[in-house]
């Protein structure tokens, strides 16, 4: 993993799914690292799953990436057949994620800074995610067509490699534009003509 899977990740997957990677491969190197690679057999990553007390959502992205991790070591010529073959992905709760009660998120906002508050806000009005809205500019807000613009480009990336609009609500119109004219930072004391990134 260290020596040969990790080097070739790093110049072919995002450093998002790098972290996932060692997340996931660390208990298993954990429980196999007095074992060859030729030894780790079916019923012993079976085994290490059944043990886990995990959902089979995360069993699954787990999964995922012990198949990459194996194909590449049969690839490489490292494994004659991949020990992961066979195996099918758990079942995974349809529920979907719950809202939250206003309780809760009461709970969120306690000792966040303005900026951070005004961030999360920013979040639940238009469905953004972490990663997106850090790499919103205010030159990607359209203010006379209400939207925004969630880009994909060379330097930003959408989850679906895909750039979309959202629109723009009162709830969100008030944050963006305290936003605009109060956020911080750090290095810069004057806004540009575009407004503050």
């Amino acid at each position: 993993v260290e020596k040969y899977f990790l080097p070739w990740a790093k110049g072919e997957r995002a450093a998002k799914s790098i972290r996932i990677y060692l997340e996931h491969f660390k208990p298993l190197m954990e429980r196999f690292r007095d074992f060859r690679l030729s030894q780790i057999q079916r019923r012993d990553i079976e085994t290490h799953f059944a043990e886990r007390k995990v959902s089979g959502r995360t069993k699954n992205i787990c999964l995922s990436a012990l198949r990459l991790l194996f194909r590449k070591a049969v690839e490489w010529n490292y494994l004659a057949a991949s020990p992961m073959e066979g195996i099918r992905r758990f079942p995974e709760s349809s529920q979907g994620s719950r809202a939250l009660s206003p309780e809760e998120v009461a709970k969120i906002f306690e000792g966040l800074t303005t900026w951070q508050e005004s961030l999360i806000r920013v979040m639940v009005n238009s469905g953004l995610r972490p990663g997106e809205v850090v790499n919103l500019k205010f030159q990607d807000i359209d203010w006379e067509q209400n939207r925004f613009t969630v880009a994909n480009d060379k330097t930003r990336k959408t989850k679906t490699r895909k750039s979309r609009f959202i629109p723009i609500n009162p709830d969100l119109r008030e944050e963006l534009l305290f936003l605009k004219d109060y956020l911080p930072l750090y290095g810069h004391t004057a806004k540009t003509e575009v407004g503050i990134n």
